[in-house]
């Protein structure tokens, strides 16, 4: 069973702590993965201890990473009990009081959950990463940019899941239903500013056995084993 892109929601506005991203609507499909995505418009020092919720529910800190005197974080969560109808909402202890951008995008068909977050930033107009996949995961890419003039989705394997040019920070996210082991998702900015993407793989397997509990391994192992044990009975005899 292949992993699956379900829905995915964001909103921006200044003010004082919590921004919600507004409620999405999640399929009752097993197997459910979300995973949020929040920028903040001030330095670490503004906006302090970063916390996330989706559905009320806590979720786990993945990456947080101060760049250009901004600030983005990535969180996850997994369990069907857990990723239900709802929003996610980031919550900050500072004074921060600037712009933030709130989203998440849901996922289903995952019982591998979520990989190992990672990024790349640089300067320039085109903002693109290569997430390291299997055919059936889901690639997501989550970008923040320095206020580039303009902000469009490059025509390569990523769907929009949204683009916000509101207000001082340019954002966005796609997703990949991926049938190849990389997928490339990226956006071109209208001029050349500072960038940052987050990057992370929704698995659609669990994996197989660990090493050693091979399960025909240790079938064969114990049927070896019988043989010898009735050999060395009927020698005894």
């Amino acid at each position: 069973m292949a992993a699956a892109f379900d829905v995915s929601g964001e909103s921006s506005a200044t003010g004082a702590s919590p921004r919600s991203s507004g409620s999405m609507t999640v399929a009752a499909v097993a197997d459910r993965v979300v995973i949020g995505y929040a920028q903040l418009s001030g330095n670490a020092a503004a906006v302090g201890t970063v916390t996330m919720t989706f559905a009320g529910n806590a979720m786990t800190q993945l990456a947080a990473v101060e760049w250009n005197g901004r600030y983005s974080v990535l969180f996850g969560l997994t369990g069907d009990a857990s990723v239900v109808t709802g929003a996610c909402e980031v919550s900050w202890t500072g004074a921060h009081v600037a712009t933030t951008y709130c989203g998440a995008i849901v996922c289903n068909g995952a019982p591998g959950g979520y990989g190992t977050a990672s990024n790349d930033s640089g300067t320039g107009t085109t903002a693109s990463s290569v997430v390291t996949t299997a055919s059936g995961d889901v690639a997501l890419v989550f970008h923040g940019d320095d206020n580039g003039s303009t902000l469009t989705k490059t025509a390569d394997d990523g769907t929009t899941a949204w683009l916000d040019t509101t207000f001082d920070t340019n954002t966005g996210a796609s997703w990949d239903n991926a049938t190849a082991s990389t997928s490339t998702q990226g956006w071109t900015l209208g001029s050349s500013v500072g960038w940052y993407n987050h990057k992370i793989n929704i698995k659609a397997s669990a994996g197989g056995p660990s090493a050693g509990t091979d399960t025909a391994t240790a079938g064969l192992t114990e049927s070896l084993n019988t043989v010898s044990v009735t050999l060395s009975i009927q020698e005894s005899g």
